[in-house]
C-alpha cells in the first residue's frame, strides 16, 4: 500500500506542477463533512469510473486470450526452430526473435494500460472520505432507509476488490514481462554463442579445403612441367632424326607419323592438365574470397 501511495503522490505532484499553487481551504465541522463526502463522491463520477473499470476488465479477458494463443504459438515456433539445421536456424531466428518481441510488446501495452486504470481510479477513491461513518451519523436525520447503510458498504467492498484484483493482475503482468525479457536475454545470448561457433567451424573448414586445393594446384603444375619438357625432348629428337636422315624413306615416313601421334597426345596431355590446372585457380580464388 505504502509503494501504491507514493505513486499517487508523484502523480499528484506532477499535476500540482502545471498548475498555480493554491492553499488548501480547511475542511468544514458538522453538518458540511457530509456536503464534503457529496462533493468528493460527486467529483469521482462512480458511474463513469465503473464503465472504464469494465472496459478495463474487457480489456483483461481479451489480453489473456490474446496472450495464451501467442504463448502457444511462440512455444510450437521455438519447439521447431530447435529442430532446425543451423543454416535454416540463422534464417528462421529473426521471425522467431519478431514473435518474441510482439509478445513482449502486447504483455507492455497491457501493463501500461492496467497501470493507467489503476492509477486513475485509486486517485479518485482515494480522495473520497469513507462513507460509512457519515451516513450512519446521518441516518436519523435524512431518514435513510435500513438497508441504504448495508448497500453502500458492499458496493464500498466491491470498489476495495475491484481495486485488489486490478492491483494483483498488474503484479502478475509485471511478473510476467520480467519473465519473458529474462527469456528473450538468455534466447540472445545463447544465439550469439552458436553464430559464433559455427562461424568457427566453417573457418576451419575452408582453411582446410583451402590447403588441399593449394597440394593438388602443385602437383598439376609439377605434371604441366614435366609433360612440357618431355614434349620438347620428343620434338628435338623427331628434328634432329629428319636431319640426319638415319633411315630410309619408309623408316623415316612410319617414324614421323608416330612421333607425330606421340606428340599429338602428349599435346593433348597436356591441354587437359592445364585446364585442370586453371579450374583449381579458379577454386583457390574464391576460398580466398
Amino acid at each position: 500500500m505504502a509503494d501504491i501511495e507514493a505513486l499517487v503522490s508523484a502523480q499528484a505532484g506532477q499535476i500540482d506542477s502545471t498548475n498555480p499553487a493554491t492553499e488548501e481551504a480547511p475542511r468544514p465541522e458538522g453538518d458540511n463533512k457530509f456536503q464534503h463526502a457529496i462533493s468528493a463522491w460527486r467529483t469521482i463520477d462512480y458511474t463513469n469510473l465503473i464503465s472504464n473499470l469494465d472496459n478495463t476488465a474487457s480489456e483483461i479477458v481479451t489480453y489473456q486470450r490474446d496472450s495464451t494463443v501467442q504463448r502457444k504459438d511462440l512455444a510450437q515456433k521455438t519447439k521447431e526452430f530447435r529442430k532446425l539445421d543451423d543454416g535454416a536456424k540463422l534464417t528462421e531466428i529473426k521471425g522467431l526473435l519478431k514473435a518474441y518481441q510482439g509478445f513482449i510488446d502486447l504483455v507492455t501495452n497491457h501493463s501500461k494500460s492496467i497501470n493507467s486504470t489503476f492509477l486513475q481510479a485509486y486517485t479518485s477513491l482515494s480522495e473520497a472520505p469513507d462513507p460509512y461513518p457519515l451516513l450512519e451519523a446521518s441516518v436519523d436525520a435524512m431518514l435513510v432507509s435500513e438497508d441504504t447503510v448495508p448497500k453502500l458498504s458492499e458496493e464500498n467492498e466491491r470498489l476495495q476488490q475491484s481495486v485488489s484484483t486490478l492491483t494483483s493482475q498488474l503484479e502478475e503482468t509485471e511478473a510476467k514481462l520480467q519473465t519473458e525479457t529474462t527469456a528473450r536475454r538468455e534466447l540472445e545470448n545463447n544465439l550469439e554463442t552458436r553464430v559464433k561457433e559455427v562461424e568457427s567451424t566453417w573457418t576451419a573448414v575452408v582453411e582446410e579445403k583451402k590447403g588441399n586445393w593449394e597440394a593438388k594446384e602443385k602437383a598439376l603444375e609439377d605434371k604441366v612441367e614435366n609433360q612440357e619438357r618431355l614434349l620438347n625432348e620428343i620434338k628435338a629428337s623427331y628434328e634432329v632424326n629428319q636431319r640426319l636422315g638415319k633411315t630410309d624413306d619408309g623408316e623415316e615416313s612410319q617414324g614421323g607419323h608416330v612421333a607425330s601421334a606421340e606428340l599429338e597426345m602428349l599435346r593433348s596431355d597436356v591441354e587437359r592438365t592445364s585446364a585442370r590446372l586453371a579450374e583449381m585457380e579458379a577454386r583457390n580464388e574464391q576460398l580466398r574470397l
